[in-house]
């Protein structure tokens, strides 16, 4: 009988123990301030780096940076990729922006990691901000990490249905 109630207390004391720090675990996450990881650290920097080398028409630094079969599939013509050269010719010939990247998620896949950014671009004798949401694949060769795939559309609203997206998306809760 002793032994049971002393069983009986302890498993109480510790679902409450339990209980009390869950409560104040989620009291917390609520104005909690998201720490930049060290995969979007790194791959934030690859991102800007070749926003940067676009921007000064540095057709050496952007071809380091892609691989040698790099495309890019926009989401308005998705059966119609772009290849590396006319990719880079048309990027060099579009009006320069300024721009910032937000909300990166990195996927490590080992040799692949998968990159989804908002791009918010203005360009230069433009009022108004362009939004792109774009999906990097990037992979790892002996050296570095080259950018193999873009995937790009525009982003705002949902315009149409997307399967598994609500029209009103509401704000997920993010894994830790």
């Amino acid at each position: 009988m002793r032994k049971t109630l002393f069983l009986t207390l302890l498993l109480s004391m510790t679902v409450s123990a339990f209980a009390v720090a869950s409560a104040s675990a989620s009291e917390g996450s609520a104005g909690r301030v998201p720490t930049v990881t060290r995969l979007v650290r790194m791959f934030s920097e690859m991102e800007s780096n070749l926003v940067q080398a676009v921007e000064k028409r540095d057709k050496q630094a952007v071809s380091k940076m892609l691989s040698d079969d790099f495309e890019m599939r926009p989401g308005a013509i998705p059966g119609n990729p772009i290849p590396r050269a006319a990719w880079i010719q048309q990027s060099f010939a579009d009006p320069k922006s300024s721009s910032t990247i937000e909300q990166m998620a990195v996927h490590d896949f080992g040799k692949a990691a998968v990159v989804s950014f908002l791009w918010k671009m203005q360009l230069e004798k433009s009022a108004g901000v362009h939004e792109i949401f774009v999906v990097d694949i990037w992979t790892q060769g002996p050296d570095e990490w080259k950018l193999t795939v873009r995937y790009a559309g525009p982003a705002g609203t949902v315009a149409s249905p997307l399967p598994g997206v609500p029209m009103n998306v509401p704000a997920f809760e993010k894994k830790e």
